[in-house]
């Protein structure tokens, strides 16, 4: 008999064994998938409104292009893996997509997992030092944002 955590241990199928590593250390598909969402917001929101400066579009495109490279690496993961092993990601980005596009109804919950995009970039390069300004009437963090409020029979 073994030890005690190999028999709590649940028994792999067969061609789990196959793949050098498992499919949830190679790919997040809930990152991926909100990846996905934000590119696809990103497109539709870019041909209705354009900018008006030149130094903010390459901004832009450049953040669009850390998050395109994300997804390009994530598929030349998939490339590398073997064929059940595709199939089980496939379904599990499939779900997860369809989670995130629920999830990103919520206005509230679409800014959450925007900002959770935009804190995996890596930061930007400095062109000297920054001077900030705060409002002396703001009392903490976000005290000046709008708040959005559910309606009034959810209360």
């Amino acid at each position: 008999f073994g030890s005690r955590k190999a028999l709590l241990r649940p028994a792999l199928p067969w061609f789990s064994k196959l793949s050098a590593r498992p499919v949830h250390v190679l790919m997040d598909p809930f990152l991926n998938a909100n990846l996905k969402c934000f590119l696809r917001e990103q497109r539709s929101s870019r041909s209705t409104s354009e900018c008006s400066y030149r130094s903010e579009s390459e901004r832009r495109s450049a953040q669009r292009s850390y998050e395109r490279d994300r997804l390009q690496e994530h598929r030349r993961r998939r490339g590398q893996m073997v064929f059940l092993d595709r199939m089980e990601a496939d379904s599990t980005a499939k779900r997860a997509f369809s989670q995130v596009s629920s999830i990103r109804q919520d206005p509230i919950q679409r800014t959450a997992l925007n900002r959770a995009i935009e804190r995996m970039r890596p930061p930007t390069e400095g062109k000297g030092p920054r001077i900030v300004l705060h409002d002396p009437t703001i009392l903490y963090e976000g005290h000046g944002k709008k708040q959005s409020w559910a309606p009034l029979e959810c209360y």
